[in-house]
């Protein structure tokens, strides 16, 4: 009696083995399956991230341009950045520059009053010795092209926060009315979107993301809407600008 109870114990014992080896099998494929789907999702999700941080790149580097720059060209937009410092005034920080004036003179150079914010506010500011041109707008300026046309700048021969002395542009010889801003501009920039999107600034290229599926970008009475799709997800991003009109 007692090995008929022996024997049939082993025999559980096998038949329990053979079941937890088959579950084994079973729960390790359903892990490796978990794992796998789990780095695909996880792969996915870094990569989501990715795109949406180059949109976003994408979205500051216009909204720090003169919105009313940007050009679209076929695969590359053009745009000229902000020319722009602040100083120390108390306990805030002003802008060094103002784009509004309140009079203009012209003779052989062009002499200009800004307003001020502060009348005790001096700074001595970097931007005032950095060549720089000015862009001067009247009533036949068109945005965004006459940005990109020499009619309407000029080269700064001295600037403070209070005063600008420039050459005289072509525009200002049959000029109509001018406009009472005006805009500091350095080298233009852009944005190339080809394998890869690109921005070319200052001579520099900067790589902003290597892989995408296409890239969008409409005017719209506010600003620009931003598309870009990436591994068949689309993600929009808005630029809004504060234009001087």
């Amino acid at each position: 009696m007692k090995l008929k109870n022996k024997g049939f114990t082993l025999v559980e014992i096998l038949i329990a083995l053979v079941i937890f080896g088959i579950l084994g099998t079973l729960v390790s494929s359903s892990f490796l399956y978990i794992y796998k789907d789990y780095v695909i999702t996880k792969d996915e999700f870094y990569k989501h991230i990715q795109h949406k941080n180059a949109l976003y790149q994408i979205k500051k580097i216009l909204e720090a341009s003169y919105i009313e720059s940007i050009y679209i060209k076929n695969n590359e937009i053009l745009f000229y950045p902000k020319v722009q410092e602040r100083a120390f005034f108390g306990d805030s920080m002003l802008p060094c520059l103002i784009n509004i004036f309140k009079t203009i003179k012209v003779d052989s150079n062009v002499n200009v009053e800004f307003l001020t914010l502060k009348n005790n506010f001096n700074p001595n500011c970097k931007i005032y010795n950095t060549p720089l041109e000015v862009l001067f707008v009247d009533d036949s300026f068109v945005a965004p092209d006459d940005f990109y046309n020499d009619k309407f700048k000029a080269k700064i021969l001295q600037l403070s926060h209070k005063t600008l002395i420039s050459t005289k542009p072509p525009l200002f010889n049959d000029a109509t009315k001018i406009k009472p801003y005006l805009y500091f501009l350095s080298n233009f920039a852009s944005l190339t979107f080809l394998d890869s999107i690109v921005l070319q600034k200052d001579g520099d290229s900067i790589v902003i993301l290597d892989n995408y599926d296409d890239f969008k970008i409409h005017k719209k009475q506010y600003g620009f809407a931003l598309e870009l799709c990436a591994n068949g997800i689309c993600i929009e991003e808005v630029v809004v600008g504060d234009s001087l009109e």
